[in-house]
């Protein structure tokens, strides 16, 4: 009676769950989550022009071509695979320049599989190359330091389509405090640019850790006049 009491005791609820919840892992993850907005804002029949800087090992794109009736006429990625000692990824996504080519070769597959592009080139050096693009879409979840995010966000939103979205990962991601900062400063310096704006909060569980955390995914969607 008594250990039926202490259990009784415990079974508390919050949020709907039980409050005892560890461990859980299954979580809505970034490629649901953008997709599934993307989906609802175009229409099955139009073809989408979609701009990924910062893709590591494809994971929008896989899921995307798997789980999605989204019509994309160009699917572009941007990430330089540096594997250096100047890359902040070093040591977290690879160890080492061989492993970081190692993963692009796989990332690379990925795309000419499918017919995109893949380019190993920074985000700023495909900006300059490529002066006079625009995109419907363009997710921005490549170098998370607060000087180079805030570049992206600034640069990259100004080749958004009218009325196409520039989606943001990270935000509001312990992990990644200067993502948080960068785009708080964006947003208070671009209001006028911005038309309509969205956010998603996600649970997720990286590997080694044994809590979850949460991050915020991002949508901001341009002015036809900015």
């Amino acid at each position: 009676m008594l250990e039926d009491s202490r259990v009784d005791k415990h079974k508390d609820n919050i949020g709907g769950g039980s409050f005892w919840n560890l461990p859980e892992r299954n979580y809505s993850n970034l490629p649901t989550v953008c997709w599934d907005f993307v989906a609802s804002l175009y229409g099955k029949n139009e073809l989408l022009d979609i701009l990924e800087i910062g893709v590591h090992r494809a994971r929008l794109l896989t899921w995307l071509t798997s789980q999605y009736d989204i019509q994309v006429s160009s699917y572009t990625g941007v990430d330089p695979y540096a594997g250096d000692e100047t890359d902040p990824y070093t040591g977290a996504y690879w160890k080492d320049k061989e492993e970081a080519d190692n993963v692009w070769n796989e990332s690379n597959s990925i795309f000419e599989k499918h017919g995109h592009s893949l380019l190993r080139l920074y985000s700023q050096d495909y900006y300059s190359e490529s002066e006079g693009s625009e995109w419907d879409v363009i997710l921005v979840d490549g170098d998370h330091r607060y000087t180079e995010a805030l570049w992206d966000f600034e640069h990259w939103f100004n080749r958004v389509k009218p009325n196409g979205i520039m989606i943001v990962d990270d935000y509001g991601n312990s992990d990644t405090p200067e993502v948080t900062r960068a785009l708080n400063e964006f947003i208070r310096n671009n209001r006028h640019k911005i038309l309509k704006s969205a956010y998603r909060v996600l649970p997720f569980q990286n590997k080694g850790k044994e809590i979850p955390i949460s991050k915020t995914i991002v949508f901001l969607m341009r002015n036809e006049i900015s």
